[in-house]
């Protein structure tokens, strides 16, 4: 895998993860993103696995920083997600974290999870289930849109936009 900076055009191959190299890759879900956190300074290469074949490896999520040259793995938290859609590398960047539209299995609903780069932690937004909003994981996805993040849905001929006024506000 390689990794550019932009704004020097250097590249750095980095390494598989090694928690990941005993797993069946056939039957792998997961979702990945790279960001830049400016607090540290640190580029970041995140990923979430889950393999639903080998029930007894739980969901992880493990970031490789590219400052201190190493994998991480996040310690002490269930990731019940799974790739909500056909596309497991899309992603969007949007206020200091990378979000990704993710099945939780353990409620069988869809969510934006987001990764905050600076905290290093994992975020859980609902999608609105009011006002005729439809999702169809297969037709949808999330962007920037101005100053929001937003999701989109097509359904028929239509294409919805649900943008996030206020980030992390549950009601927003």
């Amino acid at each position: 895998m390689y990794l550019w900076k932009p704004s020097n055009a250097v590249h750095k191959q980095i390494s598989f993860s090694p928690f990941n190299l005993n797993l069946d890759f056939n039957y792998f879900c997961y979702l990945d993103g790279f960001g830049y956190d400016p607090s540290t300074d640190d580029y970041l290469v995140v990923s979430m696995s889950y393999n639903p074949a080998l029930a007894h490896i739980s969901p992880h999520l493990e970031f490789f920083s590219l400052r201190a040259n190493t994998w991480k793995e996040t310690e002490g938290t269930y990731f019940p997600y799974m790739n909500a859609s056909d596309n497991p590398r899309v992603w969007s960047l949007f206020n200091g974290a990378i979000h990704w539209l993710a099945f939780n299995s353990d409620t069988s609903m869809n969510f934006i999870i987001a990764f905050d780069l600076a905290e290093r932690k994992l975020l859980q937004m609902s999608i609105p289930m009011s006002g005729g909003f439809d999702i169809d994981p297969k037709f949808c996805d999330l962007w920037v849109f101005g100053e929001f993040l937003s999701l989109w849905s097509m359904k028929n001929d239509t294409v919805e936009i649900w943008v996030i006024k206020e980030y992390k506000v549950h009601s927003s």
